[in-house]
């Protein structure tokens, strides 16, 4: 298993079952069904962290279409 924090999971597994992306509200949703605690600013950075992932897998994609 990787060293991933627990709340990554609860991040995904909230986004992924009640397709939420307002922080806020997946915040209060995990403290609600997985009775953690994450805070919104937790929340927020990993968002931001997975959008900025995103978009640099989605430039190599385009890179090797284009070029290849």
């Amino acid at each position: 298993m990787s060293n991933k924090p627990e709340y990554i999971f609860a991040i995904d597994i909230i986004i992924e079952e009640f397709k939420l992306t307002n922080p806020i509200l997946i915040s209060e949703k995990i403290a609600e069904e997985l009775d953690m605690e994450v805070s919104i600013f937790q929340v927020m950075d990993y968002l931001e962290i997975s959008k900025e992932n995103w978009k640099l897998e989605s430039q190599k994609i385009e890179y090797y279409e284009t070029n290849y």
